[in-house]
């Protein structure tokens, strides 16, 4: 019996002892510090994700936008982008991946452009969201950001892979999310597999890659780009300031396949500024509070029927103005060009001043 009590006296020693080996361990959370500095989560504990408001964030960047407030612009989308990082939104730093690729393309910051570019196309790997709307989109964004900083052969294949995404989703009724994104570049169409694709996305796609096709000397495939453009973009309310923006960009094709010298392309490059130019003038009508039912009465004042603008679609008229003067002078329509300028600065001090917010 002593014997027994002995031995249960032992192994019950050795259990003690490794217990308190066990114990006197540390233990990832006593030395691993917290997944953010002012969470109480530490080590190993899974943060549940925080979605930033992403409408909420595209409505502030257009107001910044439409006031030319870019370094406002700038530090709203960094802010937000670490928000979601903190909060582990990956959705929503896509959304502001692809903004941040627009925002530095038109900034011409090609390193900071490129860079959010690659951080979205490796989220949608991540968010196993490559064949999407959204993949179709990001695609885009990037591809247009490579094409304009001469990375022309990476930037067909992304337009490529936009392609098959865009042309196999279903097809969206109306006007989907604001035709700026479409055209442009930005965030919007975030959505999962099946979502159906909106025309101007579909539109901006086959512009943008006319534009890299061009720069790799493709051009019968640049036309027939273009002309699949306009055809969607004519069913789109509000589609002339991107109608307008690929009349030109045909204009540009024609004069680096021809030539200004050559008469067959003289003549075509007339004819594209002639069309963009009667697009843009439309644009005015609506976005100066002159409506078609105005100006057809002879009136200098705004007419009563014309429908309220967002300071929103005015700062995009403005933008699309002044990207669209500098080939106007480059063909020597200096009036045009002038014209454009003087509207798009009316515009921008508008919203400046406050006097676009009536919507």
């Amino acid at each position: 019996m002593s014997r027994e009590r002995g031995m249960n006296k032992k192994e019950g020693t050795m259990e003690d002892i490794r217990k308190n080996r066990s114990e006197d361990r540390l233990k990832p959370e006593d030395y691993a510090d917290p997944q953010c500095p002012f969470s109480g989560e530490g080590y190993g504990v899974t943060a549940e994700v925080r979605a930033v408001p992403q409408q909420r964030i595209v409505e502030k960047l257009d107001e910044y936008m439409a006031r030319r407030d870019t370094a406002g612009a700038e530090r709203h989308l960094l802010y937000w982008l670490e928000e979601a990082r903190l909060g582990k939104d990956l959705r929503g730093e896509l959304m502001l991946r692809n903004e941040l690729t627009g925002f530095y393309r038109k900034a011409g910051e090609k390193e900071k452009a490129l860079a959010n570019a690659d951080r979205a196309l490796e989220l949608l790997k991540e968010l196993g969201m490559e064949q999407t709307v959204s993949a179709g989109t990001t695609y885009v964004n990037a591809a247009t950001a490579n094409n304009a900083f001469g990375e022309n052969e990476r930037s067909i294949g992304l337009f490529r892979k936009a392609r098959a995404v865009f042309e196999a989703a279903p097809r969206r009724n109306g006007v989907g999310e604001d035709s700026r994104r479409g055209a442009e570049g930005g965030a919007s169409g975030q959505g999962a597999a099946g979502a159906g694709v909106s025309p101007e996305f579909l539109g901006g796609l086959y512009n943008n890659m006319a534009l890299a096709e061009t720069a790799l000397g493709h051009y019968p495939e640049a036309e027939e780009l273009y002309g699949k453009a306009l055809q969607v973009m004519e069913t789109v309310p509000g589609g002339e300031p991107e109608q307008a923006i690929t009349w030109l960009n045909m204009a540009q094709t024609a004069e680096t396949a021809g030539g200004m010298e050559d008469e067959a392309a003289e003549k075509r490059i007339t004819e594209c500024l002639e069309r963009a130019e009667a697009l843009l003038d439309k644009v005015w009508k609506e976005v100066s509070g002159n409506a078609e039912t105005g100006a057809e009465t002879g009136a200098d004042t705004p007419s009563v029927n014309a429908a309220p603008v967002s300071a929103a679609r005015r700062g995009y008229a403005a933008f699309v103005f002044e990207k669209c003067a500098p080939m106007f002078r480059h063909c020597g329509w200096f009036a045009a060009s002038k014209e454009l300028k003087k509207r798009a600065e009316e515009l921008y001090r508008g919203n400046e001043a406050g006097g676009a917010d009536r919507s």
